[in-house]
């Protein structure tokens, strides 16, 4: 069904473009510039900022550069392009130069290439106004490209020349469960709602989410299981989330919205947050263009919530407190602390670390312990979850009242004990001290001989007295 609309799609648009293509339509101006306000500085407008962008993919060096690390990820190709911008800007106001004809220069020797890097740090700072952190996130690329050329750098040279001091930096105030809460049961946009369900169930990263499709989740399992595919994730490594009871339900009303009320059927290589086709290239939409949607609506909630708030930052750009990626370390935080698996936590968002090496464990064994001990840590707004917990403490109060009971029963039954050995010892003292009274010689004489032998003289009186009646 899907293929014959697409089939459709694109016999429509041959012949509305056959039928149009006489016509002299009037020609756009280019787009030069992205936004409307400079965030980089008068001294590199965003004009000419978009211009170097695509002038440095002539270069032979850049162009080398860039395709070796679009092996592994686009997104490393765009920041690290972005930086090289910077440095050609660098070399065109300073060197009166290129990349390409510095890199030949710095090959034989002609250039100093750890005053090259001083230079270009103290451009990055006075010159651009940027950050710390963002001048030394752009000398990274810089070093990578140099090296790529096979040109030597000693690490401890470039610290020394280029000389960047730590940044101070307040430490974050991290989002609890109160917050969460209250983002996830204010959000109205029905997408937007099972997106942040699953991520702060799953504690899987914004990008990887975007990119899971419908043959991807385990509806059978228990709990239900998202499998993230190596091409997807950050690391290039394929892993296995879960997600909780609550965000499966959000989830299936998702897709029965999806279906047109359960009337067709889903093609289950769709994405699964996609909700419409590329009509101009007759494709699906990137995971890019869906985790972009989800900022935009997740901002514009925040700003609904007053939960907008800005970290003070040298840039102009805003960069808020509370993201999507708040989400993650909330997950991180809730598994860790209050669920106390710290290495599980580390192995289900995907942490590269030193312990992750050791740490091996089944899937099964995974998906008890997060049904167990985390899932109830990471629901927000399950009434029956609840409920189940309602009811649970009743029974516990009720076992409790039992222990209560049987416990005052025996403490009963002791008191019983000690009253009637105070009434027999009391009993005895009386005897002893009644012998005493009739023979004071008998106070040498130890209590408990005493206590026997008036046992005896009972019994002679006693059976004195019946041979007399």
């Amino acid at each position: 069904m899907n293929r014959l609309r697409i089939l459709s799609y694109r016999l429509y648009y041959r012949i509305l473009f056959k039928l149009t293509e006489p016509l002299q339509r009037p020609q756009r101006p280019l787009k030069t510039t992205k936004y409307k306000k400079n965030f980089t500085s008068d001294k590199l407008p965003e004009q000419e900022r978009y211009q170097i962008y695509h002038q440095i993919d002539k270069y032979q060096s850049v162009s080398k550069f860039l395709a070796k690390k679009g092996r592994s990820s686009m997104k490393t190709v765009i920041v690290y392009k972005t930086s090289l911008v910077y440095f050609e800007k660098y070399l065109q106001s300073s060197k009166q130069m290129n990349i390409d004809e510095a890199v030949l220069r710095l090959r034989t020797n002609k250039l100093d290439i750890y005053q090259m890097v001083e230079d270009f740090v103290n451009f990055m700072i006075e010159g651009l106004g940027k950050s710390l952190n963002s001048a030394k996130v752009s000398l990274k690329p810089v070093k990578s490209l140099l090296r790529s050329e096979r040109i030597q750098i000693d690490p401890k040279m470039i610290a020394e020349s280029a000389s960047i001091p730590r940044q101070f930096r307040d430490k974050e105030n991290p989002i609890d469960k109160v917050i969460v809460s209250k983002i996830l049961q204010s959000v109205k946009v029905r997408r937007l709602r099972v997106f942040l369900f699953c991520l702060a169930s799953s504690g899987c990263r914004v990008g990887e989410l975007s990119a899971i499709t419908w043959k991807d989740i385990n509806f059978n399992s228990t709990p239900v299981s998202i499998h993230l595919r190596p091409e997807t994730t950050k690391t290039r490594n394929g892993r296995t989330v879960y997600i909780s009871d609550e965000a499966v339900e959000e989830l299936k009303q998702w897709r029965y919205f999806k279906s047109k009320e359960g009337t067709a059927e889903i093609d289950s290589d769709r994405l699964v947050f996609q909700t419409h086709m590329n009509l101009r290239k007759l494709e699906a939409v990137s995971p890019k263009h869906i985790t972009n949607k989800m900022q935009m609506e997740f901002a514009s909630l925040l700003k609904s919530l007053k939960l907008d708030e800005v970290k003070p930052t040298k840039e102009d750009y805003k960069r808020h407190k509370i993201t999507l990626h708040s989400f993650r370390r909330f997950f991180n935080t809730q598994v860790s602390l209050e669920a106390g698996q710290p290495d599980l936590a580390e192995y289900l968002i995907g942490h590269r670390s030193l312990s992750q090496t050791y740490f091996k464990v089944t899937p099964s064994k995974v998906a008890n312990i997060y049904l167990e001990k985390c899932m109830e840590h990471l629901t927000f707004c399950d009434t029956s979850s609840l409920e189940k917990s309602r009811s649970n403490l009743i029974d516990r109060i009720a076992e409790k009242d039992l222990v209560i009971a049987s416990t005052k029963q025996q403490m009963d039954i002791m008191k019983q004990q000690m009253e009637q050995q105070l009434r027999q010892q009391s009993e005895q003292m009386s005897q002893i001290m009644s012998m005493i009274q009739h023979n004071p010689a008998l106070a040498k004489v130890k209590p408990e001989v005493l206590v026997n032998s008036g046992k005896k003289y009972k019994k002679k009186i006693s059976s004195d007295n019946s041979s007399t009646t």
